[in-house]
């Protein structure tokens, strides 16, 4: 897929504004000696961490709903709580202690992520799952960017395709496993114990795999801040619209279905479906970008996301539900990809302020959408209006994408 397809997607610099950071040179041949190794520790980190610990919880939701553990508004809270969990641990990952202590930190937030696993199977504890969700979220930022760190340091692009391509597969996993722990035990606290054990065996796998590297000596570039370009602006506006929306069929669209008589058979399907295509398009979005330019491109994968908005409150079939799972499993990571791109490609001298930026604000955008929803479902009680509203936004940031970059300009 060539350089340029790197580039795109997996951006050599980590987030921490105002500094760039250069690894020296025996740290990164320490890592590259073990490719493959590195690579699967990585892989078996990012499962725990976002297919496990962020997204296992959209089909465990609605079983927690159904046996009356937690209402359809703290359901919400939750999913906020851990975002915002996220959003912190993001912050405090990209610091320079982190990377110099990565491997280590990685471990102690895989143990942390399964810890909050299990304790989401204790009972009638709604401040306790309030903790342990914001915990789980800040190790699950770390897992992120320190095992993606791990690989982007190989500067390989079919390690790093299938690094992120395997959060897909996770989300695939979790959507087959639980549904078949729960015919076993139906009762709620399974779905956690399962994703606590899974949690736990891969965790083993990463710790035995990573390798314990020296300390990398970071020399610190000082970059001159300037002022952010229009284009740059319209991307991170958008790239926070997409955080909004994106997390509202990713954290609700089981329970939707679900709450369907005629569709509840086929709920747990529905998120197999984004997992499957999730993993699977991971290699398609390079090329195309290359081909149409990476604004276009951005533009059609916000289209795809507002789809995934859209269908499922536009029938009751299974075909909308089906349509939804496949639009944003196909969509939901390459709005990521290409979006960091652009904002590495406008100003390459500012990449690593620009991502930080990036990032808080999609990070922001994940915090509020839950608790939009959750506002909206107790006055209206639908999920539909929050649905709605996440697809007029996103087919709004895709049009200004498209008018933004209807020259290709940015390659």
């Amino acid at each position: 897929m060539g350089t340029a397809h790197n580039a795109l997607i997996f951006p050599s610099y980590v987030v921490r504004p105002r500094t760039c950071r250069v690894y020296d040179t025996r740290h990164m041949v320490a890592i590259a000696s073990r490719p493959v190794r590195t690579t699967v520790a990585a892989m078996s980190a990012l499962v725990v961490a976002m297919s496990i610990s962020r997204f296992a919880y959209t089909p465990i939701l609605p079983v927690m709903i159904e046996q009356h553990a937690l209402s359809h508004e703290f359901g919400a809270l939750l999913a906020s709580v851990n975002l915002l969990g996220y959003l912190a641990g993001a912050v405090l990952a990209s610091t320079h202690w982190a990377h110099r202590h990565r491997t280590g930190a990685l471990k102690w937030s895989l143990a942390a992520i399964v810890v909050t696993l299990a304790l989401m199977a204790v009972p009638n504890a709604g401040t306790l799952w309030s903790l342990a969700r914001f915990v789980s979220g800040v190790a699950s930022a770390f897992v992120f960017v320190l095992a993606s760190s791990l690989v982007l340091d190989l500067r390989h692009t079919p390690h790093a395709t299938a690094l992120f391509s395997s959060v897909g597969a996770g989300i695939a996993l979790t959507g087959i496993v639980i549904p078949i722990a729960y015919r076993i035990s139906p009762d709620w606290t399974t779905g956690w114990i399962v994703t606590t054990a899974i949690a736990v065996v891969l965790s083993i796998v990463t710790a035995a795999l990573l390798i314990e590297l020296p300390s990398s000596n970071v020399t610190h570039l000082s970059a001159a801040p300037s002022r952010l370009s229009v284009r740059g602006a319209i991307v991170l506006a958008c790239y926070g619209i997409a955080g909004f929306a994106y997390v509202i069929p990713a954290t609700f669209l089981v329970v939707l279905v679900a709450s369907a008589p005629a569709l509840r058979a086929y709920a747990f399907a529905t998120w197999i479906v984004v997992g499957v295509f999730a993993c699977a398009t991971t290699f398609l979005w390079g090329p195309l970008s290359t081909r149409f330019g990476k604004g276009a491109t951005l533009s059609a994968a916000l289209l795809l996301l507002a789809v995934s908005c859209a269908a499922p409150v536009s029938g009751n079939g299974l075909l909308p539900a089906l349509v939804a799972s496949f639009s944003l499993g196909a969509s939901f990571m390459a709005v990521s990809m290409l979006a960091i791109g652009i904002v590495r490609d406008l100003e390459p001298h500012q990449s690593s302020r620009r991502i930080g930026q990036a990032t808080a604000i999609f990070g922001i955008g994940q915090v509020l959408g839950p608790a939009f929803t959750g506002l909206l479902y107790a006055s209206l009680h639908s999920y539909g209006p929050a649905f709605i509203a996440a697809t007029g936004l996103l087919v709004l940031a895709s049009a200004c994408i498209a008018i933004t970059f209807r020259q290709r300009e940015v390659q």
